[in-house]
């Protein structure tokens, strides 16, 4: 899958889907104080589904990175020793 359909899938439909989804038993749970919405083999299975996807989708965002210590090897000109390798 590329990145463009991976950014498509992060915050696309079938995402919103699930959050709805997860949300619905998370909203049956508080409603009942009890976790017997999850008693139900396919509730349960529907619901654990949902969350190993969006698990799965947590590896598409984007990784965090400290802009300070990226402008420091700027200055330090460290990017001119890259940008003449050969990657070959």
């Amino acid at each position: 899958m590329g990145w463009r359909e991976r950014r498509r899938a992060l915050v696309g439909f079938e995402a919103l889907e699930e959050l709805a989804e997860i949300g619905d038993v998370l909203a049956s749970v508080a409603e009942t104080r009890s976790l017997a919405v999850l008693d139900e083999p396919e509730a349960r299975d529907r619901f654990e589904a949902a969350v190993e996807r969006m698990e799965e989708r947590k590896r598409w965002l984007p990784k965090e990175f400290c802009r300070i210590q990226v402008n420091e090897r700027f200055r330090r000109e460290e990017h001119k020793q890259l940008m003449h390798q050969q990657l070959w």
